[in-house]
């Protein structure tokens, strides 16, 4: 066995016996960093036994969590809207199951019912500041190894694949993902101190070259939208900082951009440019969409999980779909998170998610500006929406439906909420409590 391999074993052993024994949290970071690992896409995976590294180390935080659960003063679960928005989709899928199309389907379905336990995992063990403060740096640690493994990965001359771990192995999902690490790092420089600050600062610039040897357009977009989103919700006690650091990170962003990337980006100017010609991957995706609104209603009630794949032949040109086996069928999948809800779960899918994002829209506004907590908790709640906000744009462009970081960010906003609704709960207590404590000393005066 490699030493790298007896490493991440013992530690991988090492982490769940800390969650027996020290609590359920040291499950979750042994879940996240078996993320970012990801033994079967390294080199030494192979000489570790083919366990489902993910699925155990989530199954033993959840027999923890629920053999140490007691009375909590916390608001339920379920008394988030986004928990029922989500727990609403997931259930819509089951129901889709008998008459959909979409032979992915119930693997689909399995996935996101598996993402319902995820998030209450971390809403039940992410209960405090502190606590949200390691995830979001534990999320920057992870992108750092990826950042890393970029960096040391040979050059091809072109986008590089293959990179990430599960479900962020292509170049558009890793972007997104290196995007939303370098929104919450951002935020985190300006809170943190020692050596959270100087890990953070370490890890930014191998997230930005991360994307930008991704060179995925849509994630750069989603990077400039989590940036506004900081720009507009940033705490005051942080301005000037926020703008120092910003301009820095602008310089860097622009050192480390090499001629394919740049090319790329050249190209956002002909949707509105007469004098230019969409490429060949832009305009496939205009075409995609016209498709999939065809698709639509022709299953308003949705085709299943990925819909848009198994429908392709039929609704799109033959030069637009790929093969990826000599011998597989050609087809195409979708290019949107919107689309991909539209074509997948039809008029209940799009009634749900409307829900979620305006369920989402105001939790944000309760965990920052509203929120009455200190300002490093706004910042935190910043970061989490500025990251939502680089998934949704990236989105747009990509479809990043199962994208696990925002399932993450989803459960963090529940969490942070949580947080604020049992802080106004007790100053109201405190507040009920001091008049009959007056009362009472009032009756003992003679």
């Amino acid at each position: 066995m490699a030493l790298t391999s007896l490493v991440f074993f013992l530690g991988y052993l090492g982490g769940l016996a800390l969650c027996v024994i020290r609590g359920p949290i040291w499950g979750l970071y042994t879940y996240v960093a078996v993320f970012y690992l990801h033994p079967p896409s390294r080199w030494w995976g192979m000489y570790l036994p083919g366990i489902r590294w993910s699925l155990l180390a989530a199954a033993v935080t959840l027999v923890c969590v629920l053999a140490r659960r007691q009375g909590s003063s916390r608001p339920p679960f379920t008394q988030s809207g986004i928990v029922v928005a989500f727990i609403a989709y997931v259930v819509w899928m089951w129901i889709q199951t008998p008459f959909v199309i979409s032979g992915e389907h119930v693997t689909g379905t399995v996935l996101f019912t598996k993402y319902v336990l995820l998030i209450y995992l971390i809403y039940v063990l992410i209960d405090s500041p502190e606590r949200l403060r390691d995830f979001l740096l534990a999320h920057v640690v992870g992108c750092f190894y990826l950042g890393w493994l970029v960096y040391t990965a040979p050059e091809g001359g072109g986008r590089l694949e293959g990179v990430g771990g599960p479900g962020i192995d292509d170049a558009n999902t890793m972007s997104m993902h290196f995007g939303t690490g370098v929104v919450v790092a951002a935020v985190l420089l300006l809170t943190e101190k020692k050596w959270r600050f100087w890990l953070t600062l370490a890890a930014i610039p191998f997230m930005l070259n991360g994307m930008v040897q991704g060179g995925s357009r849509g994630a750069f977009l989603g990077l400039v939208a989590g940036g506004l989103t900081l720009f507009w919700l940033k705490p005051p006690a942080y301005r000037k900082q926020f703008y120092a650091f910003a301009a820095l990170g602008l310089l860097l962003f622009g050192y480390l951009a090499n001629d394919v990337f740049l090319e790329r980006l050249s190209t956002l100017g002909a949707v509105t440019s007469e004098e230019k010609e969409l490429d060949q991957s832009a305009y496939s995706r205009i075409v995609v969409i016209k498709a999939q609104w065809e698709m639509f209603f022709d299953y308003p009630l949705g085709a299943g999980h990925a819909g848009t794949t198994v429908l392709s032949p039929q609704y799109i040109p033959a030069e637009y779909l790929t093969r990826s086996s000599p011998n597989s069928t050609p087809v195409r999948a979708s290019h949107n998170t919107f689309m991909s809800v539209v074509v997948d779960q039809g008029i209940v899918g799009i009634v749900i998610l409307v829900a979620l994002l305006t369920a989402v829209c105001r939790t944000v506004g309760d965990v920052t500006k509203r929120s009455g907590q200190s300002q490093e908790f706004w910042a935190y709640g910043s970061a989490i929406a500025a990251a939502l906000m680089v998934a949704a744009v990236a989105g747009q462009f990509a479809p990043y439906l199962k994208a696990e970081v925002q399932i993450w960010m989803l459960a963090l906003l529940v969490s942070a909420k949580s947080m604020v609704a049992h802080r106004i709960e007790h100053a109201r207590e405190s507040s009920s409590a001091r008049p009959r404590v007056l009362a009472s000393q009032s009756a003992l005066e003679p």
